[in-house]
């Protein structure tokens, strides 16, 4: 094998005694001292879904474990930077992009990969009119469909970006597949899994696919448990029924670096933040720069969501290469200096049916009153989702705590210019014009950082925090691969079980002569 990384990602690992058994195929890696093992199976939790179906499911279980099964054009790094998988090569000009497609890569019934295949997988996503890919492939100024393919040859093909905004190979990363019409089944894909069978609404059984076009994985199958209960699943883990598991929540703290379990932690997509709106008291400038430098981010963080977030000033996950990272001033001394002006009352609101942003409320409830102004709590006690966002619509706030998902490409006009966020001027204006009218990411980066700095700037939008996901191993599993929101199980490629070796594991701590024997005289 070639995995030679793993010092430095053991600490990101992983899960529990239930690893089904791994073969007697055994080699040891004498440059750490372990063994490893060739083979070994895997279990993963999945909850009701209604198709097998990988372009068009709207369930993020079996979306992720799809990820096994099906190669993209193109997958992303842990910095959510598009990486090639099933392409050769590409020509970028413009709003044009031409792919040359690798040889040798074939489905899983050994048909051989073409531009046809390309081509059918897109128009059933545009046909279909639902799903994650077809979100993604949405211009995000008009809603239209404004990717366009034309295949050149046989392995050839163009892609075109009909309308405003950068041709972005982002929008390429949906899976490649081969339908066969037989709806029990998974279509065909190219990845290093193939599907073996579908009991209904109990698991998804995959094995290896001995032909893959890439580096084989060691882990030769992986079975998909279906939970009806998905507060189940951590149960299932810590009984050995799954052993790797998503943990999109602060649950996850539990199989944090302990002896049967390992977390390869990762910002997530869920972004907390602050509203501060400039039509009404907070017209005043050095108001809103007195409440951003009476919190801190860092309190809030460890108080609300137990230390699982990691604080941000940036619209875009913490890891993504269009994100930018700016200092922030926590500065009590100048909060209290501008508030002591005039005393400020501030009008706080956010949704009561998130225990989450409540305890946000009340840490920057806290830390705007140390700093001298007062707090009144907006109550919403009851109010279902839709009282709260008409709410906000209509701006009756100076103080708005709200949570956002993120896209994994600068989406601003979506909800910068949705009615929510109350920020619109000359500026901000031609900075959207500059994005309409560019063609590739690397425009894009620098614009963005441009957009970022204006809404930093003008105190109105204030990211908090990004919530931490996991990856949860048990302890006898080795990736080497990070892991990101998207395709979380891709990692499962770079995985494989160990073993101790001469009496003690990688990851066990050197205990030096001297120690060993001041423990004895103690």
């Amino acid at each position: 094998m070639r995995y030679r990384k793993i010092l430095l990602l053991i600490c990101c690992v992983l899960f529990i005694l239930g690893c089904r058994g791994t073969e007697d195929v055994k080699k040891v890696d004498n440059e750490y001292g372990f063994l490893v093992a060739e083979s070994g199976e895997v279990t993963i939790p999945l909850t009701p879904f209604d198709s097998l179906d990988p372009l068009t499911t709207s369930n993020m279980s079996y979306f992720y474990l799809c990820g096994l099964v099906y190669d993209g054009l193109y997958s992303l790094d842990k910095n959510y930077k598009p990486v090639r998988e099933l392409v050769e090569s590409e020509e970028i000009e413009g709003h044009s992009v031409i792919l040359k497609l690798k040889d040798a890569v074939t489905f899983h019934d050994g048909s051989t990969l073409t531009a046809g295949d390309v081509i059918t997988s897109l128009d059933h996503i545009k046909n279909a009119g639902k799903g994650a890919y077809f979100d993604l492939i949405r211009n995000p100024f008009n809603g239209e469909l404004s990717l366009k393919a034309t295949a050149l040859d046989n392995k050839t093909i163009k892609f075109t970006w009909d309308g405003p905004g950068p041709m972005l190979l982002e929008y390429l990363i949906f899976p490649i597949v081969k339908y066969k019409g037989d709806k029990q089944s998974m279509p065909l894909g190219t990845g290093p899994f193939k599907f073996d069978r579908y009991e209904t609404k109990k698991a998804v059984y995959l094995s290896r696919y001995e032909y893959y076009y890439d580096e084989m994985p060691s882990i030769t199958k992986v079975t998909g448990i279906v939970h009806e209960d998905e507060e189940l699943i951590f149960t299932s883990l810590e009984t050995g029924r799954i052993n790797v598991s998503t943990a999109w929540t602060s649950e996850y703290g539990r199989f944090y670096n302990n002896d049967k379990f390992s977390a390869d932690v990762f910002p997530g997509n869920k972004l907390t933040f602050m509203l501060l709106n400039p039509n009404g008291l907070l017209q005043d400038e050095n108001l809103r720069k007195g409440i951003c430098y009476a919190i801190d981010k860092d309190e809030i963080i460890k108080n609300s969501v137990k230390d699982r977030g990691v604080k941000t000033s940036s619209f875009l996950n913490p890891k993504s290469y269009y994100s930018i990272s700016i200092n922030d001033e926590t500065n009590p001394e100048k909060a209290q200096q501008i508030f002591s002006k005039n005393k400020p009352t501030f009008r706080l609101y956010f949704y009561w049916g998130d225990k989450e942003q409540l305890e946000v409320a009340n840490n920057i409830t806290a830390a705007l009153k140390n700093a001298g102004a007062e707090v009144h709590i907006i109550d919403g006690e009851g109010e279902d989702f839709e009282t709260y966002l008409q709410k906000v619509k209509d701006g009756n706030y100076d103080i708005l705590i709200s949570q956002m998902n993120t896209d994994i490409v600068p989406t601003y006009p979506i909800f910068l210019n949705s009615g929510i966020f109350p920020i619109e001027d000359e500026e901000f204006n031609h900075i959207i014009s500059k994005i309409k009218n560019s063609s590739n990411s690397r425009d894009l980066v620098q614009i963005n950082k441009e957009l970022e700095r204006y809404v930093l700037n003008k105190k109105v939008f204030v990211p908090l925090f990004f919530n931490q996901n996991a990856m949860i191993y048990s302890n006898q599993i080795i990736s080497e691969y990070e892991s990101n929101n998207i395709f979380p199980y891709k990692s499962l490629k770079r995985a494989y079980f160990t073993e101790k070796h001469d009496g003690k594991r990688i990851d066990e701590p050197e205990v030096k002569t001297d120690e060993k024997n001041a423990d004895k005289t103690e």
